[in-house]
């Protein structure tokens, strides 16, 4: 079993509950600087039946949503397969691979920075390259090249989610490039590739267009 480090999207509505509730208790709790004012009897009976009808019964129902769509061992209310964007990028430039060069993977054999100077534009976002060679190769077989998934992490995408990727976190299988969130998330997924392989691509596959 490993892990996987998301960020927890709260729907909106139970955001809003939420706030709600910490700005009444920020009101019934304010003190002035003469003596602390203690929320009244109405007030506090106001929050208990808030809590009691509206915020729990909707953070209950959220959280069995989560575990029965996923589990644990899926990213947490991560972003679906088929609505992630196309290309995975970390970086405000949209830098696909993190800026790191695709092609080196398969002619170097291990992860190489891009350089800035040496880039192009491909599926909406900015590739970069260690050399004009590769660069090249990558413009005459993008999909060769490209890691499967858009770049996502490869056991995530075998689950029906997204993740970031890392990546150092890569392997080749039968001339594909993988991606996953971790090293040791990579060495639990490289044990069962094909399996997980085959179930990332039925995931993909679902993706619009």
């Amino acid at each position: 079993m490993f892990k996987i480090k998301m960020h927890v999207v709260i729907p909106a509505g139970i955001s809003s509950g939420l706030c709600r509730l910490v700005s009444a208790r920020r009101v019934g709790g304010a003190a002035t600087r003469k003596q602390e004012r203690r929320p009244s009897r109405s007030r506090t009976t106001k929050l208990s039946k808030r809590l009691r009808d509206g915020i729990i019964p909707a953070l209950a129902i959220w959280l069995t949503a989560a575990v029965l769509m996923g589990g644990l061992a899926t990213p947490l209310m991560a972003e679906k397969v088929i609505a992630a964007p196309q290309v995975y990028t970390a970086t405000k430039e949209k830098l696909a691979v993190s800026g790191y060069d695709p092609v080196a993977y398969f002619s170097v054999g291990a992860p190489t920075k891009g350089l800035t100077g040496i880039s192009t534009v491909h599926q909406g976002v900015t590739w970069r390259f260690a050399n004009e060679a590769n660069k090249a190769e990558f413009l005459a077989q993008p999909a060769k090249y490209a890691p499967q998934y858009g770049g996502y992490c490869a056991y995530a995408v075998s689950q029906g989610y997204t993740a970031s990727a890392d990546p150092n976190a890569w392997e080749i299988v039968d001339g594909k490039l993988y991606l996953n969130y971790s090293r040791s998330v990579a060495a639990s997924w490289s044990k069962q590739a094909r399996a997980y392989i085959k179930s990332g691509d039925a995931h993909w596959a679902k993706r619009p267009g």
